[in-house]
C-alpha cells in the first residue's frame, strides 16, 4: 500500500473539508490522517494536511491523486 502526505492551502469556506474527503472517497483512496490546524496568517486560507493511502504503489496513481486535489479548487 502506498502512503502519501499532502499539504493543501485551501480557501477558508464552509464545506471544503467535506469536498476534499469526498474526492478521496470517490477515488478509493483512504484518508489515514487529516489535520486542520486552523487559519493561516491570512484568514482567507486554511492549511489541511492529509496522510492518504491507496493500493497501487506507482507514480501514475500519485500524479492522479495530486491532479484530483488540484482540480477540486
Amino acid at each position: 500500500m502506498r502512503r502519501q502526505v499532502l499539504s493543501l492551502l485551501v480557501e477558508n469556506n464552509p464545506g471544503v473539508t467535506s469536498h476534499i474527503s469526498g474526492l478521496f472517497s470517490r477515488r478509493g483512496y483512504n484518508i489515514d490522517s487529516l489535520f486542520l490546524p486552523g487559519v493561516t496568517a491570512d484568514p482567507r486560507y486554511t492549511r489541511i494536511t492529509i496522510v492518504a493511502s491507496w493500493g497501487r504503489a506507482d507514480s501514475r496513481t500519485d500524479r492522479e491523486a495530486a491532479g484530483q486535489v488540484r482540480r477540486c479548487g
